[in-house]
């Protein structure tokens, strides 16, 4: 009998790689998607932290992240400013983080280059979406790539990944016009 054990252990990975491919590629188009999703994340991080300081457990554990992450994706949508700036953070953040191998390093890299994309994101909406989802998108699916693919090295993952934010960032500013910002 074939062990699928070890080809499900990759269907995160694989559903990983393809989200980080629709926003290398997509990631302007889809940008109140993404915002949403954003905004959802941090309200459930924020209710899950809740929970813990309020000793909740069991299933009325996820009473607060649920419903802080629906305030949470309402709001980014809802403000659509304060969204793309998340946004922004989130990709730059993800990008960075997947990349240096040290947790607090990429932790602290990517709280750095994520408050760069937010700010930029303030001032050149489209321009800072495209880039940040198009360069944060395809660094992260160029990381994901390597246990797919096999690859121990992470400089392979690193060259497919700029690979695809460079084509993913030319892909989405030869697809949209300014008039979609």
């Amino acid at each position: 009998m074939p062990d699928f054990s070890a080809s499900a252990a990759l269907w995160p990975t694989i559903f990983t790689v393809l989200l980080a491919l629709a926003d290398c590629f997509l990631g302007f188009k889809l940008s109140k998607f993404w915002i949403s999703l954003a905004g959802f994340v941090l309200g459930a991080a924020l209710g899950g932290w809740l929970a813990s300081l309020l000793s909740i457990e069991g299933w009325l554990l996820l009473l607060p992240i649920l419903l802080l992450g629906v305030v949470g994706a309402l709001l980014a949508y809802r403000i659509y400013r304060g969204g793309v700036f998340l946004l922004c953070f989130l990709t730059a953040f993800v990008g960075i983080y997947a990349l240096i191998p040290i947790p607090w390093a990429g932790a602290l890299v990517g709280c750095a280059a994520g408050l760069l994309a937010g700010a930029l994101s303030l001032k050149l909406l489209r321009p800072a979406l495209i880039l940040s989802t198009g360069i944060g998108g395809g660094l992260c699916a160029g990381a994901g790539l390597l246990p797919l693919l096999g690859l121990k090295n992470p400089l392979w993952g690193l060259l497919a990944g700029v690979a695809l934010a460079i084509a993913g960032v030319a892909v989405q500013f030869h697809t949209t016009s300014e008039e979609e910002g």
